[in-house]
Formats: C-alpha cells, sequence, structure tokens
C-alpha cells in the first residue's frame, strides 16, 4: 500500500482506505482474487475424469496421523470456508 499511496501522491495522513486507491488504480485485492482462482482451480477439477491426477489428490484423504499442535488447513478446507463472491 505504501507504493500505491506514494504513485498517487497520498500519504496515511490524507486519510484515503485502501480500497478507494485500489480503485483509483485499477487494482483488484490479492485476497479476493486468489479466492476466485482457488474456486476456478476447483471447478477446473471437477470437470476431469475420475482417472486423473489432481481430481485423485484432491479427493482423497491422507493416510497417517498429523503431528501435535494446530493443523495445518488443507486445501479444500480453506476452498470451503472461502466466502462466495
Amino acid at each position: 500500500m505504501k507504493t500505491i499511496r506514494a504513485i498517487h501522491g497520498k500519504t496515511l495522513r490524507d486519510k484515503i482506505r485502501r480500497d478507494h486507491l485500489r480503485h483509483l488504480g485499477g487494482i483488484q485485492d490479492i485476497i479476493k482474487w486468489t479466492e476466485v482462482r482457488r474456486r476456478e482451480w476447483d471447478a477446473h477439477v471437477e470437470r476431469m475424469e475420475d482417472n486423473r491426477l489432481a481430481k485423485i489428490a484432491r479427493d482423497s484423504r491422507p493416510q497417517g496421523v498429523r503431528s501435535r499442535g494446530r493443523p495445518k488447513k488443507r486445501w479444500k478446507e480453506s476452498l470451503i470456508k472461502a466466502p462466495s463472491p
């Protein structure tokens, strides 16, 4: 955001929200972009045949036990929790 503010000649004291600065520059929010791309990729894999490696990897569950501590998110879990546009 520091770079985007410098490009537009704005400072934090101008109190212009980052959404407005992104709109001025035509820059898409990276979080929303990745969520859309993740959903697009899931739809693409869904259309694949069942014997394709990407579909097998997406639909299978790994064998074994996770290590102690907070479990890391799996790709499918982050897809389910992503808000729809």
